[in-house]
């Protein structure tokens, strides 16, 4: 949940709180909820005010359900819902980082244990290479209102001998410059 509090005397500031206690919070005004149950990967303020959080679907306690959705919401400032874009296959998906671009599109990143992970046709990687833990790196780019434009798997070698596991990538860090060209760590 996404939650405004008062800290004695000074401006409400928006918490996220998964499963935590109150007790550091201050004094709770308000609580805006979302459609699922949600833990947050990422999150991300633009200079409107405006909330982006992204993560995955599911139970907010331990690791991602075996069949978890990736997600991305916006909220406005005064915590309205202004879109809820869910994606990801048949297996676990969730988003571990975020960049919001100054045209207001978003970028995130993140990784997934879906052979059939959705891939735009542009992708850049349509095969899935995974690692010993049985996933693999995306990046997804939506639009200023949620809709996605780009998904591609992130691979780190596509060139491993049969039977061989690709060495493990799970994406964690994410920035882009002044054109929108991502860097993916």
């Amino acid at each position: 949940k996404v939650i405004s509090a008062n800290r004695r005397g000074g401006a409400i500031v928006t918490f996220l709180l998964l499963g935590a206690s109150l007790a550091s919070a201050g004094r709770v005004t308000a609580t805006y909820p979302l459609p699922k149950p949600v833990t947050v990967g990422a999150l991300q303020q633009d200079t409107a005010g405006n909330v982006y959080l992204a993560g995955y679907t599911g139970p907010t306690q331990g690791s991602p359900p075996a069949s978890s959705d990736a997600f991305v919401a916006k909220l406005s400032s005064a915590g309205t819902v202004l879109f809820w874009t869910t994606f990801g296959g048949s297996k676990a998906d969730y988003v571990s980082a975020m960049a919001i671009a100054p045209d207001g599109s978003i970028s995130v990143v993140g990784s997934t244990a879906s052979l059939d992970f959705p891939l735009t046709p542009d992708a850049a990687q349509t095969q899935f290479v995974t690692g010993n833990d049985g996933t693999t790196g995306f990046f997804v780019r939506l639009d200023a209102v949620g809709k996605v434009r780009y998904s591609s798997y992130l691979n780190t070698n596509l060139s491993v001998p049969p039977g061989s596991p690709a060495p493990q990538f799970s994406p964690t860090g994410l920035t882009l410059d002044a054109a929108g060209a991502a860097y993916i760590s």
